[in-house]
Formats: structure tokens, C-alpha cells, sequence
């Protein structure tokens, strides 16, 4: 299995990361990196393009990622999954708008609200995916994510947790199970 990673706002690919691990595991990981407080286009653009050359059998990613994990996998018609995502970024990025600091370089970079606004609804792009939520997730609300797709596609609610996603190991049988049925649905 070759998974595309794809980290969550104002993040960056980690190599040595704890996810990626894990998800070594499953098959091949590639982490993915993107700016994401460019202008959601110039962002596609860019993925798309990594994307295209990794030729992913899943496309995962978190917060952020998720969204465009969604995104991608439903353009590439592969699995997305999809660790406590945005699925509103239109709305949910609004609290960040202006100057940030990325978590992992420090790099700075500006978020104008045009940008955030030109985003979309993650149900735009319906198809096969696992949604997994940490319920103590308290930058996005798990219990309206959970709504919002239990009735389009498989999630999959922890207790407890966070943000990060505190139970990618307890997972992984359910993420390799979904790449194995997503096969014959394509």
C-alpha cells in the first residue's frame, strides 16, 4: 500500500514522526508538504502535482489534511482517510487569519481571508473514505464532523484523545481493512 500523508495547518512533513511509523506498518509513507496559507488553488495545484507522482493507493491526512486528503482521494478515486478533519476550512479558518508560524520550520507566512473563503465543504467530494475522531478533539468539533458524515461514509469515534489523533495504532486494522474493501468499490 503506498500512503500519501498530508499534515494539518501551519504544519509540516516530520519524517521521524510517530504517524509516519506507525503508518510504515500498513506499506510505503510519503509525506506530503504544502503551504497552507496559500490560496486553496494554488495549493490543489501543488498536491495535485506531488500527488501525481507518488500514485497513492490512500491519500490521509489530519485537521487540514484531512480536507485535502478528501479532496485528492476523490480526485485520484482512492481511499482518503481522514484523522479529526476540517470540514469546513471556509469557516473554521476564519479564527486564523493573518500572521502565522508554522509548528515545525517556524517559517512565517500570512493567511488572507480571500483565501480562506475560496475553500469549500469536504461533501463536495463524496466517495471512499474512513473518518476517524478523537472525541476530545478541541480544535474542531468532533460531534459535528461525526454528523456531518456518519450517514456518507465510515467514522469511526474514539473517547478521549486530542487534536494530534491519539489512536492511529488502534487503527491501523480498520485503515488496512478499508484499503481492502475500498478495492472492490472502485
Amino acid at each position: 500500500m503506498r500512503i500519501a500523508y498530508l499534515h494539518g495547518f501551519n504544519s509540516s512533513s516530520k519524517p521521524d514522526s510517530d504517524k509516519a511509523k506507525l503508518l510504515s506498518e500498513l506499506g510505503d509513507v510519503f509525506q506530503v508538504s504544502y503551504n497552507s496559507c496559500e490560496h486553496p488553488d494554488t495549493i490543489y495545484d501543488d498536491l495535485y502535482a506531488q500527488l501525481k507522482e507518488i500514485d497513492p493507493d490512500v491519500v490521509m491526512g489530519s485537521s487540514l489534511g484531512g480536507y485535502w486528503a478528501a479532496r485528492l482521494g476523490y480526485t485520484f478515486n482512492v481511499l482518503s482517510v481522514l484523522l479529526n478533519p476540517s470540514i469546513e476550512p471556509h469557516e473554521t479558518l476564519l479564527d486564523v487569519v493573518g500572521e502565522n508560524v508554522n509548528f515545525v520550520t517556524g517559517e512565517k507566512g500570512i493567511l488572507q481571508k480571500e483565501s480562506v473563503l475560496a475553500y469549500d465543504s469536504i461533501l463536495n467530494y463524496k466517495h471512499s473514505m474512513l473518518v476517524l475522531l478523537d472525541r476530545e478533539d478541541k480544535v474542531l468539533d468532533s460531534e459535528t464532523t461525526y454528523t456531518a458524515l456518519n450517514d456518507v461514509c465510515n467514522v469511526v469515534m474514539f473517547e478521549g484523545g486530542s487534536h494530534r489523533f491519539e489512536h492511529l495504532k488502534e487503527s491501523l486494522d480498520q485503515i488496512q481493512k478499508s484499503y481492502n474493501n475500498s478495492l472492490f468499490a472502485i
